[in-house]
């Protein structure tokens, strides 16, 4: 038989279906045209069905009838591993101290909220001068440079509006001092 200039693979990746739609056609027409190709792919075919067959008749002999009670046996019989056995320790103890321990989450939990109640009150309380030191309000200042904003102050009476427009994709920024409560 003689031998041809096509790569050995190639009857690999057909049989597999392994290539694209164009590839495999023309690797097939290849494989049909040359003797060597047309051997090789029928020596494979009979391999496979032999292969198949073989093992068939392998597994029906075969009796799976305990396989899973046997792993279970097998994963029974693994040593518990350094997680599981801290998670065991962890459950043991909670169940042997909640009970006992369970009153003592609300007082801590009130404890805590009471403590955080006194900080901030107590930041809120004059100084020990006895005077609240109060910011002048300053007229804000705006700049724009760049299609950029950026408001350098503000003080506690002044009114901040913001607008966008999606469809041109422009925002106004209003900021007004005279508008107080009496919103557009």
């Amino acid at each position: 038989m003689a031998s041809c200039s096509h790569p050995s693979q190639l009857i690999s990746l057909v049989y597999d279906n392994e290539l694209d739609e164009a590839r495999r056609y023309a690797a097939a027409d290849q494989i049909a045209d040359c003797p060597a190709c047309s051997h090789r792919m029928q020596l494979l075919e009979h391999t496979h069905e032999a292969l198949c067959q073989t093992l068939d008749e392998e597994v029906s002999r075969l009796d799976f009838s305990d396989f899973w009670p046997r792993i279970e046996q097998g994963i029974a019989a693994q040593p518990p591993s350094l997680a599981s056995q801290w998670a065991d320790r962890f459950r043991h103890w909670r169940m042997q101290w909640h009970a006992p321990l369970s009153w003592h989450i609300p007082v801590w939990a009130t404890t805590v909220g009471l403590c955080l109640f006194a900080a901030a009150v107590s930041t809120q309380l004059p100084t020990s001068r006895g005077a609240v030191h109060i910011q002048t309000a300053r007229k804000p200042v705006v700049v724009a440079l760049n299609n950029q904003a950026q408001i350098e102050s503000l003080s506690a009476t002044s009114t901040v509006l913001v607008w966008n427009e999606p469809t041109s994709n422009a925002t106004v920024i209003w900021v007004d001092e005279t508008l107080g409560e009496k919103l557009p």
